[in-house]
This record gives structure tokens, C-alpha cells and sequence, in this order.
């Protein structure tokens, strides 16, 4: 399946406020970059010698200090290690990497030593990182700092919004009225906001696909194969037949560079004679939603402004060289086809729990000599400060079998269901490139969880068929 890459410009207000070390002209030009920085643009002043590493992380860290607070982006931020690392930088002289002196906002499920792992919820504030994520040790071999752990959707709970106990309510920085969608939410307002060059979110049904959407960002939902598998060690799991990390960036160019840097492949290379439009069919699926039953009299009537938004874009990659089908289905046949994944979405639960204590044990063990939790029933002592959703599910796993795995016999219906869902997908797909769907039916709502599946439905396609997808 071939994908496509958008640029998104992101026009947002430089902060203007006099940092405390460095040079003035650098701070300044460092400054002046921040509200729409690219890697590009980082390494070429650094090269160019217009600002230092520390004058942009200074600047990083007085940007959050202005917007943060009316945003929610981050659960904390580690201003000393953050200066630190670029001190260091700027001491070794040249660049470091790909992500030279690049900033980046990290879900607080990804560990980052030294740092608490909480998921957003009260019961981990004590869990202490002992080692770097997969994931945030590839971001530092390619010389990224992290600048905070970003909030996210407590305990990766919902994909309609991002709020925590730990880290408030996060709002989408376009208009503050509205969710970033979650459940990492967080790491997409950041670098929506300027407040990172790059997020680091996961991926179990949507949630990383859904900030870049709400956020105007550009990521992927990486193919499910074990390169791609291999960077959520150290991640807390959520459902790991399903999870994945995945990177958040501002422009194509940014999120190739990324990609490459973190997942070790030539990904930009690989995708540059398959994205060219002229050569393109994409195929729009106008009346997924509205196909979609409630009940058997009732189906999902979307917001105007999605409707508008999906022939927004069909029209302008038309203009831009792809071909583009707009595809109707039959009504009837296409909810048919798709009430397959309530069957699969309604036996995920029991299956994701029943083999949620080995992924779990495997993942505490990281921390059995210094942490608090040396496995899944050491949580029970602090399970009043997890959302009630999650102590159910937490008192549900501890009661398993230790060495229960993911292809337990609860698994059985939806192995089936993920099967159908593949068989749909390759249907509606056809003879196109891409599929494209509206990613929700309804405009997202701050603080809010919206009723029903089929409001968010799209998002559960890819991660059922192993496919990629791409938010445009």
C-alpha cells in the first residue's frame, strides 16, 4: 500500500522574551526560528553559527514557559537535563546527528532515564525511568534532546481527548475550544504549538493518527512488523498486538529525516518514486460514516465541517496531479461490512486484558532493581490512583495466568474479526494507492468523550489489518 506526504505550514507567533545565557543575536535568532522550526533550519544555523544549541534550547524552554500553561502539553519538563545535554553539544562542537540539537516532546508512557513514567496517572508518579525507551535512545544517537515528557490520554484510556490527573486538560493550540484528540494528544499540541520540533506518541487504535489530524501535523502509523515493533521496548503497554510508537512532525520533510534517523531505514529513499501525484489513484470513501449503523434504523450523520474538510482535500490533490475516485458504497452492504469491527472492538477488551500481564511483568521488569513495581500485582498496592476504567482492567489482568500471551483463547474472536476487517479493507480499496476516510465523523470536543464507536471508527482499520496509515 503506497502513502502520500503533505507539508503542513504551521504560522504561529515567535516568543520574544530575554532568556538568561547565550548570546543575544544567537537567543534572538533562535528565537525567531522556534514558532515554525525545521530540522533543517536547526542544523544550518547551528552549522552556520547564527545561534548555539544552548541558545535554542534556552529559547525552547522559555517558548513552554509562556505557552504551556494555557495549553497542557506537558506533564513535566527537565530544564536541567535538557541545558545540559546542549552544553555539550555546542563543547563537542559539529553536529551530532541527523537530530542535532532538535527538541522533542516524549508520551509519559515512553521511559526517559531519570525521568517518572506515569502515564499521566497519580499511582506511577514514583516510577523512575532507569533507562532510555528504544525509542528516545535512537532520538539521542541522532543528537535529539528531549525537552519534556508530553500528556497524554490517562493511561492511553481514550482517543477523543488528552486529559490527566497529572497533566489537566490538554487543548488543541488552534483553537483552545477544542480537544487535540488523544491519547497523545500532548506531544501533538506541542509541536503544533512550537513547543518541539518533533513528538514521540504511540499507537494502539488511532492515537498518534489522531492528534497529527486535530493538530495539522504529519505522521504515520508505521506498518505492524517486528522493525517497527522493536521501538515500543520500554513503552508502557497498552494492547501489544496492536501498539506502536510513531513520530509527529510539522512538514514531510521533518517526519522523513525523523523516520529515518529513529527507525534505521531509507524510508525517505524508498517512498520517493511511489508519492509522486501524477502516478497516484486515490480513492475518497464518501458515505463511511453515514453508512455505518447504529441500529437498524439509525446511522452517523457527520459535522458539515468534516464533509467539507474530506472535499477540501480530495479536490486539492486533484489539483495536484492525483486521480481521484470518489467511491460510493451501498449504504446497507457497507455497514454490513463494517459491523464486523464492533466484533472485533467488542472481544478486544477481554483479549488485550487476558494477555496483558506478561507484556506488563516484562515491561516492570526494566525497572526490578530501583523501581517501586517489580511486576503487574505490585500495582495493586497504588491502584486507587489509576482511573477506575483501568483499575477493572488492572484487577482483570492480575487474576490471569502469569505466562498468558496474546494468543490466548480470549483471543480467538478477534484474531477473526482483525482477519474480516484485512478482507474489507483490501474490498474498499480496490485498484487505488490509498484508501482515504475521515478520520471522525464529529469536530472534537475539549474535555470530552464522545459517544460511540462509528464517531471514531476509521481509526481502528489500520490498526486491525497491520497496515500503515498516514494523517493528512
Amino acid at each position: 500500500m503506497r502513502t502520500l506526504m503533505l507539508p503542513m505550514l504551521l504560522l504561529l507567533a515567535a516568543c520574544w522574551v530575554l532568556p538568561a545565557s547565550g548570546s543575544i543575536d544567537g537567543r534572538k535568532a533562535a528565537a525567531g526560528l522556534l514558532a515554525n522550526a525545521s530540522i533543517s533550519g536547526i542544523l544550518s544555523g547551528i552549522r552556520d553559527g547564527r545561534f548555539t544549541c544552548e541558545d535554542l534550547i534556552s529559547e525552547q524552554l522559555r517558548r513552554i514557559d509562556a505557552y504551556n500553561a494555557s495549553l497542557a502539553a506537558f506533564i513535566s519538563v527537565d530544564k536541567e537535563a535538557a541545558m545540559a545535554a546542549a552544553k555539550a553539544k555546542d563543547s563537542q562542537g559539529g553536529l551530532s546527528g541527523a537530530l542535532h540539537c532538535v527538541p522533542v516532546a516524549v508520551k509519559d508512557n515512553a521511559d526517559v532515564k531519570g525521568v517518572p513514567t506515569t502515564s499521566g496517572a497519580p499511582a506511577l508518579r514514583t516510577m523512575t525511568a532507569a533507562s532510555d525507551s528504544a525509542v528516545v535512545a535512537r532520538i539521542r544517537a541522532a543528537g535529539g534532546i528531549v525537552i519534556g515528557k508530553a500528556n497524554m490520554a490517562e493511561m492511553s484510556d481514550s482517543g477523543t481527548s488528552s486529559v490527566s490527573t497529572l497533566g489537566g486538560v490538554c487543548a488543541n493550540p488552534w483553537d483552545k475550544r477544542r480537544s487535540c484528540l488523544g491519547s497523545s494528544g500532548g506531544s501533538g499540541a506541542a509541536v503544533a504549538a512550537g513547543l518541539a520540533v518533533l513528538g514521540v506518541g504511540t499507537d494502539t487504535e488511532g492515537s498518534v493518527i489522531g492528534p497529527c489530524t486535530a493538530s495539522g501535523l504529519v505522521c504515520i502509523r508505521p506498518t505492524q512488523n517486528a522493525q517497527f515493533e522493536a521501538m515500543r521496548e520500554g513503552v508502557y503497554p497498552a494492547f501489544q498486538r496492536q501498539d506502536l510508537v510513531g513520530l509527529m512532525a510539522r512538514s514531510r520533510g521533518d517526519y522523513l529525516t525523523a523516520h529515518d534517523a529513529v527507525y534505521g531505514s531509507n524510508f525517505s529513499q524508498t517512498i520517493s518514486g511511489v508519492t509522486q501525484l501524477n502516478k497516484m489513484t486515490i480513492r475518497f470513501l464518501d458515505n463511511f460514516y453515514e453508512s455505518f449503523p447504529i441500529s437498524t434504523t439509525e446511522s452517523y450523520s457527520p459535522d458539515p465541517e468534516m464533509v467539507r474538510l474530506h472535499n477540501r482535500a480530495a479536490e486539492r490533490l486533484a489539483g495536484l496531479g492525483a486521480t481521484i475516485q470518489r467511491y460510493r458504497t451501498n449504504g446497507t452492504d457497507l455497514g454490513a461490512k463494517l459491523g464486523v469491527i464492533f466484533q472485533a472492538t467488542s472481544t478486544k477488551p477481554r483479549c488485550s486484558n487476558s494477555c496483558m500481564k506478561k507484556s506488563l511483568n516484562d515491561y516492570l521488569r526494566r525497572y526490578s532493581a530501583t523501581g517501586p513495581f517489580r511486576n503487574a500485582s505490585d500495582l495493586q498496592r497504588v491502584i486507587s490512583g489509576f482511573p477506575i476504567s483501568y483499575q477493572e482492567k488492572l484487577n482483570f489482568t492480575i487474576s490471569q495466568p502469569d505466562d498468558e500471551v496474546c494468543g490466548a483463547a480470549a483471543c480467538d474472536p478477534y484474531n477473526i474479526g482483525r482477519s474480516n476487517v484485512t478482507d474489507i479493507m483490501r474490498e474498499l480499496l480496490g485498484d487505488a494507492d490509498v484508501l482515504a476516510v475521515p478520520f471522525t465523523a464529529k469536530l472534537p470536543q475539549l474535555n470530552s468523550v464522545q459517544p460511540g464507536l462509528a464517531d471514531q471508527i476509521s481509526p481502528a482499520l489500520n490498526p486491525y489489518t497491520g497496515w500503515p496509515s498516514l494523517a493528512l
